[in-house]
């Protein structure tokens, strides 16, 4: 896979780390984002507004499928 960035210190994918994991060598720092599947489209956010401006999302159903990871669960 491609990085989107790359230099002497960091390598920034821009994928999905399923995708990408397996072919990593042993890293310092693995940074994701939080995975889908939950439930934040379901309008939990609108309370979060007292530390930053929340954004609603809505009750669309992007997010409410679980993502199965192999070997966990």
């Amino acid at each position: 896979m491609t990085p989107y960035y790359e230099d002497d210190a960091v390598t920034i994918f821009n994928a999905d780390c399923r995708d990408v994991l397996p072919d990593l060598e042993i890293s310092d720092l693995l940074l994701t984002d939080p995975p889908y599947g939950i439930g934040e489209a379901a309008g939990r956010n609108k309370s979060r507004g007292l530390l930053a401006i929340s954004k609603d999302f809505g009750t669309a159903s992007w997010d409410n499928e679980i993502i199965m990871l192999a070997g966990l669960g």
